[in-house]
């Protein structure tokens, strides 16, 4: 929920304007999971890539948004 001061309808007796509330849903996406404020996704890394140090391409939100 999201309030915004001075931004809703004005009182019936032309009174000042009242406050804007805003509802945001914002929906899931099946591959980027959100924990508060972090995003964050699941790569899978197996056991010889993890000790070797294997270079992993991880995507990112910038590259999906194109």
């Amino acid at each position: 929920m999201l309030r915004v001061a001075g931004e809703g309808d004005q009182s019936s007796e032309n009174g000042p304007n009242g406050d804007l509330y805003l509802q945001l849903n914002i929906a899931e996406d099946p591959f980027f999971v959100r924990h508060q404020n972090d995003v964050g996704c699941f790569v899978p890394v197996t056991y010889t890539q993890a000790v070797l140090g294997a270079e992993v391409e991880v995507p990112t939100l910038e590259a999906r948004r194109h």
